[in-house]
């Protein structure tokens, strides 16, 4: 016998020699997987693979309250009952199939609100491929549109009456509007000069804000071209007013900048020109009264700010132009849940 088989018989031997495994040992490993392919998994719409795997959860690993507020703008209790409030419209389609947990799509979706990172990063994050991420998160932008559009509501025509005298200054103002703006990459299908916006040298989607005197965002109507100045927007917006679409009291009325119409319900303030018409006594009327404007005229600007402390909304939007109209609605449906359950 040649020296390598001696070697390779003597190595088996003690292969040989010991005790086969213990057969009840192999049925309980083939019941236990039996089972997990058997049982439903933990989420309803987790893709079947997961089943014997536990799925990567993220949400859990950011147990830093700190951390998990910077980057999406929420608390882990408020992410928790998010994803109670969305069971029901995340669950309307079970024939499509998912690989993360339902907390985690959500922390997936606030993540990228808040941070707007880019797909990359986030496949990293949750271990899922780019087009997964894709998928998501163009799953989810209708169903948060769907909910959280129900927080931004117009006031009644008794509950604009009494926000009357809140501000004992001006005690016929009810809150205020403005415009802000998004920038896109140039368009190039459609002409790149009607998104073109001359005052911000980039192309943009301007949206208009209507907010209260309490800072609560009553209306939002986004997707103007950029070539257009706040005055064309608020023209062709829905209508505010007595007996329009949107009902507003003739004593009520909403403070805007010098370029709106100062017509009702816009209050708007007394230009250069026409204070210099006028006489010394008055002219320190005017300025006074353009004082008290500018001061509480702030709030619709800090409303604003609040919105664009998502990073979506103040980066370069690198996104179908038309899923803008619904990213702005789901922020400030997101800024006005947070007003209201304080």
């Amino acid at each position: 016998m040649d020296p390598d088989t001696l070697s390779f018989v003597l190595s088996s031997i003690p292969a040989l020699a010991s005790c086969p495994p213990d057969p009840t040992e192999i049925v309980e490993f083939l019941s236990y997987v039996l089972i997990i392919c058997t049982m439903p998994p933990p989420d309803p719409l987790l893709d079947t693979r997961y089943r014997l795997f536990s799925p990567f959860q993220v949400f859990g690993l950011f147990s830093n309250e700190r951390s998990v507020y910077e980057i999406t703008g929420e608390t882990r209790s408020s992410i928790i009952s998010m994803k109670e409030e969305l069971s029901d419209l995340l669950g309307q389609d079970p024939r499509h199939i998912h690989k993360l947990l339902t907390i985690n799509r959500i922390f997936l979706f606030l993540i990228w609100l808040r941070s707007y990172p880019s797909y990359y990063f986030l496949s990293m994050l949750f271990g899922v491929s780019v087009s997964t991420i894709h998928r998501e998160i163009a799953c989810l932008i209708p169903i948060f549109r769907a909910k959280f559009s129900m927080y931004i509501k117009w006031a009644s025509y008794n509950d604009w009456r009494t926000m009357r005298g809140v501000w004992p200054t001006l005690s016929s103002v009810v809150g205020a509007i403005d415009g802000t703006s998004g920038e896109i990459y140039r368009p190039q299908i459609v002409p790149q000069r009607l998104f073109y916006s001359g005052h911000r040298h980039y192309h943009a989607i301007h949206a208009q804000v209507v907010v209260d005197n309490s800072g609560l965002i009553r209306y939002i109507e986004s997707g103007f071209p950029g070539h257009q100045n706040d005055a064309q927007q608020f023209h062709i917006m829905r209508s505010i007013g007595q007996n329009s679409e949107f009902s507003l009291p003739l004593d009520c009325f909403l403070l805007a900048d010098k370029i709106y119409p100062n017509i009702h319900p816009l209050l708007t303030p007394y230009t250069i020109t026409q204070i210099h018409r006028q006489p010394a006594r008055m002219q320190r009327k005017f300025r006074k009264f353009n004082r008290l404007h500018a001061r509480h005229r702030m709030i619709v600007e800090h409303s604003i700010g609040e919105i664009k402390r998502y990073c979506i909304l103040r980066s370069l939007w690198r996104h179908p132009r038309e899923e803008l109209e619904s990213i702005v609605v789901i922020c400030a449906g997101l800024c006005n849940k947070k007003k209201l359950s304080t």
